[in-house]
């Protein structure tokens, strides 16, 4: 995230940003840069508490490394501008559909969006720019996603080709595998995705996948499961293609394994409902029709058994027996691994076993522990050895070789919509399919009023703006033929969402997509924050743009991010009848004794935290709390209850217990004011510089949870504590560690103490820097002999000590001498916070 001034904040908030800025700009002391992003929103109009959240992370991590020395994502040209962007991804399904519905055109419903998505987001004193920001459906944006493209086809990366592809009936348009759940529908319209024959565009992903898997391996700050999730989509496997021969016919039907050593076991091959071999039969086969129809309805599910399965009216012959083997069209056969087809061997796994089984097919067991039975020539062989000598026959007889196969599937780009970036491609009688020129760029969306709106609806036979005909007629770049047409797909709005985080870098160049200068700054993001929902899609297809960059010396990193943070959903309280599982409404609740009941009916009501939403009645509006409590009880609110990574459970007290916290950076001003304080006790310094240490610690680890009850255990101890003269000190550093989470209470508390002169004045809040230095604290060691308490001593500065070197501190006290006058059998060491025992037995 960038750094932005707010403008719907209050003038003292505003005007300690615009002091900020000037301090930032006019520092002589030199900084390293860092790039710190949340991941931009879709302006849908309505910012949620999602927003709320990523934007208080990083907003966080911007202020506390900027009080660290750096520059924090701020860029300083020579005449000390400020460059701090913020933008939309705002192309998409979403916004046509809502387009369509209330007759107006996509750009203006979301540029209505945008207006007062920036007003909501203002409410929440993040540091963002707006005159910088970037718009993914402006053409001055869109050229650079075009150019993207153009230069992926120039390299051959680019590839237009027929094939099967995912069918959105409902949104009339095409869907990557990426956007197909795992019950086979549609990641927008829910609707079961149908399998079509379709010419279409691909970007060449698997000829990046080496370079994917292995970047992965330099990214030591990204989660586990994250890059687990990539590993096992771009799926690399090393095996052997078999090719089984149709019997009959001149034909075969590949199949992919990673067990060639079963070979001997096999019974049936298997296939994937939108085989090829299986869609070939579909025309004249009402009962196969039938049951493709009811397995995209009823797709197989990993450990729930069900499998099912259709047998084809054609066998294939066995490379080595040459026995004539039954193929079955099989629920559980994935499509987009391997060839869609596998070798079935029931005695070798399970789902074979069970279809084998619910067939009457027969079992033949191969291998027994690490050796080969029941094989033939290969019995009696290691399976390492059997591997070999199976595929060197396969290959000197043709029917098989080694292979490597990837889960990965190319990058379908085409989107039979409106509301995207033209693909950037002509048709020519005479040419055939040529590239628009760079010069030529962008390719602009033809204009929409509202009486054309109409034209946005898909169909089964057109894309939409094959229905805009000036627009779509065009001369060949070539040859100057006047019948050449216009490519009338967009491409997939992931594509505009792949690079924008090189376009923060310089939004307002009209020569490139971003200047080398401003790359070499900022190589890579070096904070990126967002949800891990977009584990594969986005984060795959970032990465993938920006090897392909590097591999084109036009980026100075192949990976664009160096920490990903990926926080966790925000849930709501939500309530239900516990007989029928309906949501209630909150105020149709109430508590009675241990239980809650449903106010009209007695009903016993279940409470659990859910994702938001307005059918569950669990809904929050960000305008509203931050009108109620104000930006820095809502920040503080977002991240004091948990690990950023963490699912946030939403109720009504998560904001009181934040607006209590923040109150009482008040009460301790206040003192320091007066000069005075009610408590008696002298300021308890270990547990005070304990927690100081603690906070800066866990500040490092990005643990703000842990940083704010820290803060609130230091607040505690200075308001029970007596004023004394070094009081200010330790509450000007309390301020210091407020900044990142509350920072108009910080700085406007920082001004309170300038006016009562607490503070100096020439110390501006603005300028100061995050306290680096841990405080010494005392450890109270306990010693016993045999459990029997003989001497007391103080230690300082033994925090994070390990037992052997604190029990030879503890031995070179002066008062220690004489009282281990004697070889212990074992030494016990047992802490408890700021006292350790040492118990000596004899």
């Amino acid at each position: 995230m960038f750094l932005r001034l707010s403008k719907g904040v209050n003038p003292a908030a505003k005007r300690y940003g615009t002091n900020w800025i000037r301090a930032m700009a006019n520092s002589p002391e030199k900084k390293e840069n860092l790039y710190v992003l949340p991941m931009f929103p879709y302006p849908s109009g309505k910012a949620h508490m999602g927003h709320v959240r990523v934007y208080s992370i990083s907003d966080c991590i911007t202020r506390y490394k900027r009080m660290c020395g750096y520059n924090a994502g701020v860029w300083f040209a020579t005449n000390a501008q400020v460059i701090q962007p913020m933008g939309w991804d705002a192309f998409g399904l979403p916004a046509e559909n809502a387009a369509m519905e209330r007759g107006i055109p996509p750009a203006e419903w979301t540029e209505k969006n945008i207006r007062e998505m920036r007003k909501q987001i203002d409410g929440l004193n993040c540091l963002f720019n707006w005159e910088d920001e970037i718009n993914t459906s402006k053409p001055e944006y869109y050229k650079w996603t075009q150019w993207m493209f153009l230069k992926l086809w120039e390299k051959g990366y680019v590839s237009r080709k027929s094939g099967l592809v995912n069918w959105d009936p409902v949104d009339h348009t095409v869907l990557a595998n990426e956007q197909v759940d795992q019950e086979g529908r549609s990641w927008r319209s829910g609707a079961i995705v149908e399998k079509r024959v379709l010419d279409q565009w691909y970007i060449l992903t698997t000829k990046m996948s080496d370079s994917l898997l292995k970047g992965l391996d330099s990214l030591p700050n990204w989660p586990s499961l994250v890059k687990t999730a990539q590993q096992r989509w771009i799926g690399k496997s090393d095996g052997c293609r078999v090719e089984f021969q149709i019997a009959g016919q001149n034909k075969t039907i590949p199949v992919f394994t990673t067990h060639v050593e079963t070979i001997m076991g096999v019974s049936f091959i298997g296939l994937a409902a939108t085989h090829p071999v299986t869609l070939s039969f579909t025309s004249q086969d009402a009962n196969l029709r039938e049951f493709l129809n009811h397995v995209s309805k009823c797709p197989y599910k990993v450990g729930e058994g069900g499998v099912a399965g259709y047998r084809l009216p054609l066998q294939v012959v066995h490379p080595i027996t040459h026995a004539l083997l039954p193929v079955y069209v099989c629920n559980y056969v994935l499509a987009d691994y391997g060839d869609g087809a596998v070798m079935g061997v029931p005695s070798h796994d399970a789902r074979d076993g069970a279809f084998a089984s619910l067939l009457h097919l027969p079992a033949t067991r191969v291998v027994e522990g690490k050796t080969l039975v029941n094989s033939g020539e290969f019995s009696g062989l290691n399976v390492a050895v059997a591997v070999r000598a199976i595929a060197a026959k396969a290959q000197k007889e043709h029917w098989g070789k080694p292979a490597t196969q990837l889960r990965l599937r190319d990058w379908l780009v085409s989107r039979q919509r409106y509301w995207g970036a033209p693909i950037p491609a002509i048709y020519c009688p005479h040419c055939g399919i040529v590239p628009v020129p760079y010069a030529d760029l962008p390719v602009e969306l033809p204009p929409m009023t509202k009486d054309s709106v109409g034209k946005m609806a898909g169909d089964e036979a057109m894309s939409p703006l094959g229905r805009y005909q000036e627009w779509k007629r065009v001369k060949c770049p070539h040859c100057g033929c006047d019948h050449a047409e216009r490519d009338c797909d967009t491409l997939d709005t992931f594509m505009d969402s792949s690079w924008y985080f090189y376009r923060y870098l310089d939004p307002h160049n009209a020569s490139a997509f971003c200047s080398a200068d401003r790359l070499n700054a900022y190589p890579r993001v070096n904070y990126y924050i967002g949800g891990a929902e977009h584990s594969i899609m986005h984060l795959l297809f970032s990465r993938f743009l920006a090897h392909f960059l590097y591999e084109q010396h036009l980026v100075p990193q192949p990976e664009p991010f160096d920490h990903l943070l990926t926080q966790g959903m925000v849930l709501g309280a939500t309530y239900l009848d516990k007989e029928t599982g309906a949501f209630l409404h909150p105020e149709d609740v109430e508590r009675s004794g241990a239980k809650l009941v449903e106010k009209a009916t007695g009903k016993e009501v279940v409470e659990k935290y859910l994702k938001m939403s307005k059918s569950k009645y669990n809904g929050i509006d960000p305008v509203e709390v931050l009108k109620q409590y104000g930006s820095d009880v809502v920040r503080v609110a977002m991240l004091m209850q948990c690990p950023p990574s963490n699912s946030f459970l939403y109720n009504k007290h998560c904001m009181a217990a934040a607006q209590d916290v923040v109150a009482k950076i008040d009460r301790i001003c206040a003192i320091c004011k007066e000069g005075k304080n009610e408590g008696e006790k002298p300021l308890d310094t270990n547990k005070f510089n304990s927690q100081f240490n603690k906070v800066l610690h866990d500040m490092n680890q990005f643990d703000f949870h842990n940083v704010i009850s820290g803060l609130n255990i230091m607040m505690n101890l200075l308001a029970d504590a007596a004023f004394s003269k070094h009081y200010v000190d330790h509450v000007k550093q309390v301020l210091l560690f407020w900044e990142p989470f509350a920072p108009q209470k910080s700085a406007a508390c920082w001004r309170e103490l300038q006016a009562a002169r607490c503070i100096g004045a020439q110390e501006a809040f603005e300028q100061q820097r995050w306290p680096t230095a841990a405080r010494s604290t005392n450890t109270t060691v306990i010693v016993q002999v045999n459990g029997k308490m003989k001497k007391t001593v103080a230690l300082e500065a033994a925090e994070g000590l390990g037992d052997a070197e604190l029990i030879a501190l503890v031995e070179k006290k002066p008062e220690m001498r004489g009282l281990i006058n004697f070889t212990a059998k074992d030494i016990r060491v047992i802490h408890k916070g700021q006292r350790v025992m040492v118990n000596y037995l004899r």
